[in-house]
């Protein structure tokens, strides 16, 4: 089991910004999951992203066939997912993360699992611009993931 944690940490000028990332069970950081998943829903999610939401939809009902088979669906900055083989198990998607060393290749993640994940970010978002940040300064907010 994965925790998904959203909470507001301080940047070098003292400014409270949201940020996720994923612990395993013994608290360390798991970096493949955080690099890829964590960063890659934080990053193409801010606002939200309809155009994925549609992809993801067919991709899940099987509706969605890609144009080429050797192009990325849908990619943000260095981040990369394909959500059919195959590149994608069946019933995953595959994210991988150019930028970053230490993911080895592209990762894999169920439909439910980036479902949560997007799930848990968007409530956190909400609830930010809702009460602000000086009343969730200090909180963490988790989801666990399989």
């Amino acid at each position: 089991m994965r925790h998904i944690v959203a909470e507001l940490v301080k940047d070098g000028w003292g400014r409270y910004v949201p940020r996720m990332s994923c612990l395993r069970e013994d608290g360390s950081t798991d970096v493949l999951c955080e690099h890829t998943l964590v960063d890659f829903i934080a990053e193409a999610y801010m606002p939200d992203d309809e155009e994925l939401d549609r992809l993801l939809d067919l991709a899940e009902r099987d509706g969605y066939t890609p144009s080429t088979t050797d192009a990325v669906h849908y990619g943000i900055n260095e981040k990369s997912l394909w959500c059919r083989p195959p590149e994608a198990l069946p019933g995953h998607v595959s994210i991988s993360n150019e930028y970053s060393g230490a993911v080895p290749g592209p990762q894999q993640f169920t439909f439910d699992q980036f479902r949560t994940v997007l799930r848990h970010w968007r409530e956190f978002q909400k609830l930010l611009a809702r009460e602000g940040p000086d009343k969730l300064a200090g909180r963490r907010f988790e989801v666990t993931i399989p």
